[in-house]
């Protein structure tokens, strides 16, 4: 049983190959590189790059992962989901912000979403060639969110209640009395599936910061909803993103990694300029974020740098 005690909201939570590479900047040489990336031995001397050579480093395993699930999206035809542009890569980054500690589950959906031959109909950013994956993710959350999953919670003095419509077209439901190790009752479809005890307690308080699968009733929930096993290990230090330069060739539009000019840190996002698709400047703030939508206006990329374009509400727009 996993216990989360904080109020989790949903992030509704795409992306290829970079293909300005990982490079090695510094030597030449006719060293020949596999498919599973390993490099066998040169057959000539190295000899030294131009010093103004670009310098890359290779992407994180979330930014790599976002950048396959991206250039999928845009590739596979989805048309219908509303992440097939300049947002897409922003979109699947702040996911994993929101993951915590269900960052491993977080990375398997991408990893499926990044391979998945079709995307749901409705759920257009999402495939159900990733279900079992999803289901992993959402009993990790506490809630289902996935392809439609729709949860609800609420309670009374003397009792709190969860549920959860899931992408498996079940759904799921406990009750837990109020006060020390309160006995909760699990049903499926609305079915009494068999009761257990909460190893803490809860108050009316208190209901809402636990989540449907925080509670005891796994045990009757977890043979039907049948998640996928994730035991990727996640690594105790935050992993090192990728770098750019400004004028680099890229092939994701919305695609941004660190950079540094005059010795400030920034970020440097690709972009269409001038009908090449490259890195544009490096900007130590940018002056919005991406998924920044309102009626009066909205985030976008203009020349490589996030500009907020004003709207009247009434379709007509202006940069500012």
């Amino acid at each position: 049983m996993r216990l989360n005690y904080r109020h989790v909201s949903s992030v509704l939570a795409t992306a290829a190959l970079l293909a300005c590479g990982p490079k090695n900047p510094g030597t030449t040489d006719t060293a020949g590189t596999t498919t599973d990336g390993t490099t066998t031995a040169a057959t000539t001397a190295p000899t030294t790059a131009p010093m103004n050579e670009p310098e890359h480093t290779r992407p994180s395993t979330e930014e790599q992962l976002c950048i396959d699930l991206c250039t999928n999206l845009s590739e596979s035809g989805s048309a219908d989901c509303p992440r097939t542009d300049y947002t897409c890569y922003e979109w699947c980054m702040v996911d994993f912000q929101f993951a915590e500690e269900c960052r491993a589950e977080a990375r398997a959906a991408r990893r499926c979403e990044a391979k998945a031959t079709a995307f749901d109909d409705v759920w257009a950013c999402e495939s159900p060639e990733c279900s079992a994956e999803y289901i992993a993710y959402d009993v990790c959350r506490g809630f289902c969110f996935h392809l439609g999953g729709n949860p609800s919670s609420g309670g009374s003095p003397t009792e709190c209640r969860w549920g959860s419509d899931c992408l498996d077209d079940h759904s799921y439901d406990m009750q837990c009395g109020t006060g020390d190790a309160p006995l909760c009752t699990c049903q499926i479809d609305g079915a009494e599936v068999g009761t257990c005890a909460l190893p803490f307690g809860l108050t009316p308080d208190n209901c809402s910061t636990i989540g449907l699968f925080d509670g005891c009733c796994n045990e009757f929930f977890l043979p039907v909803l049948q998640p996928a096993t994730i035991d990727e290990p996640i690594p105790d230090e935050p992993e090192a993103g990728g770098t750019a330069s400004p004028g680099d060739p890229c092939a994701l539009v919305g695609l941004h990694l660190a950079c540094e000019q005059d010795g400030v840190a920034g970020r440097t996002f690709c972009d269409d300029i001038d009908g090449s698709v490259r890195f544009g400047p490096c900007i130590a703030a940018p002056d919005c974020d991406l998924l920044a939508l309102a009626c009066d206006g909205s985030c976008q990329l203009i020349d490589g740098v996030p500009t907020w374009v004003t709207e009247d509400c009434m379709g007509g727009t202006s940069s500012g």
